[in-house]
């Protein structure tokens, strides 16, 4: 199977229009619609930082990609590398995939990214086009079947931006507050040349990934956040009394973007219908 340069790992409109929930507990919302001063969300569906970290890890570790006739995404994976990644194990995986599955998440603003649909459309055993199931070595003994994930409409729509953020998700995924978790992913949507001088307020970035608080549940937030300010530390990001700010270059990379990391072809701009595509633009379907 043709290696390729991996995926970008997310763009910067998941943490921007607050898509996940920033807690690693999140509630069943019901259209809910999230409005930040980037766009506007409506999610339906169980949707947290697991779930950012699950989506993340799917696009970080892609080991080849292939095109189905509808122009949706195939992403050939070791679920196993998922796991260690994301600390998600057993039912809690299954629960989060599952999760992801089922959510509805309608883009309403910009404009340029109204679409409805799903991040994942699917999860299952990869297959050679002869129905064998594609393995990897298992260190342990013997091998193990890696996994093919069909991306959705909305999961697509993100991942062919322009602003592409490409990092190891797993050091945000071991952050055990999913405050800390949303307020990290973004802050590595700016450019930390551009911060205000003496970072951001804390308080400012609490609202931007929560939304409108009381003052109680703000003190609680800010104590979530702290308590990871270790880890924080680690990703480059410095708590500094009641403010926040970010060290290192920006990881925000518009070149390439919209294509596939093997050059071979494109994201749709619209949302994947048959025939987008000539056959011999599409990577060559090696699994299924």
């Amino acid at each position: 199977m043709t290696s390729i340069n991996r995926l970008p790992t997310t763009t910067v409109y998941p943490s921007r229009l607050r898509i996940f929930q920033p807690t690693r507990r999140p509630t069943h919302l019901n259209n809910v619609v999230n409005t930040t001063k980037w766009g506007e969300v409506s999610v339906n569906g169980k949707l947290g930082q697991q779930h950012a970290d699950f989506f993340e890890a799917i696009c970080f570790h892609a080991q080849n990609l292939s095109i189905n006739e509808e122009g949706q995404l195939k992403i050939l994976v070791d679920l196993a590398k998922i796991r260690r990644s994301t600390r998600l194990e057993g039912i809690g995986l299954k629960n989060t995939e599952n999760e992801l599955m089922a959510a509805v998440v309608e883009i309403l603003k910009p404009n340029k990214l109204s679409c409805r649909g799903h991040l994942i459309d699917s999860i299952h055993p990869a297959r050679q086009r002869d129905e064998t199931v594609i393995t990897a070595h298992n260190p342990f003994g013997g091998t193990r079947a890696l996994w093919t994930v069909t991306l959705g409409d909305v999961g697509m729509m993100l991942l062919k931006q322009k602003l592409t953020l490409n990092y190891n998700p797993t050091p945000i995924a071991q952050i055990h507050q999913g405050a800390a978790q949303a307020i990290a992913r973004l802050l590595l949507t700016h450019d930390p040349k551009r911060q205000p001088n003496g970072g951001f307020r804390l308080d400012t970035l609490i609202e931007q990934v929560c939304g409108s608080l009381s003052p109680s549940v703000r003190r609680d937030y800010r104590r979530y956040i702290r308590s990871a300010a270790s880890q924080l530390a680690e990703l480059g990001i410095l708590i500094e009394g009641d403010r926040v700010k970010r060290q290192g270059k920006s990881d925000a990379k518009p070149a390439n973007a919209g294509h596939l990391p093997d050059g071979t072809g494109h994201l749709p701009n619209k949302s994947p219908k048959r025939g987008t595509y000539t056959r011999s633009k599409l990577p060559k379907p090696a699994f299924r």
